[in-house]
């Protein structure tokens, strides 16, 4: 399972001089699952919109409607389920979003190693930064 073992790429010790062997499938597997997290950030979002435009329009209904006491406790109700609603897809939306940033970062990591990885292989100094 991904979250026990973690997203490494497999490098093994060189088995002939100057040889290394790179399994990248882990990192292809990150950038997977950060795409289905960018999705599920999007469906959050439109959760979150529908969520506001429905508080908004039984507000609009209120307003039009006879104030009755009953009304006004349903009412009272909805917007308090509601707003545990939004809460709960905002703090999911920012849990996803810092996932999705964590990602990038091992990404970013792994791109930036594996670049002055080639660089020694080809022999070419490394005493510059290649970024």
């Amino acid at each position: 399972m991904k979250l026990e073992r973690g997203f490494y790429t497999n490098i093994n010790r060189p088995t002939t001089e100057g040889g290394i062997e790179a399994d990248f499938s882990d990192i292809r597997n990150l950038q997977l699952l950060t795409d289905k997290l960018r999705r599920l950030c999007h469906i959050l979002q439109l959760n979150i919109n529908l969520g506001i435009q429905l508080k908004s329009c039984m507000g609009c209904m209120i307003q039009t409607s006879y104030p009755g006491a009953s009304l006004s406790t349903s009412l009272d109700w909805f917007n308090s389920q509601m707003d545990l609603y939004l809460s709960q897809h905002k703090t999911h939306l920012a849990r996803i979003e810092s996932l999705i940033s964590r990602a990038q970062g091992v990404s970013a990591l792994v791109s930036q190693a594996t670049y002055h990885l080639a660089i020694l292989l080809m022999g070419v100094s490394t005493d510059t930064e290649y970024t």
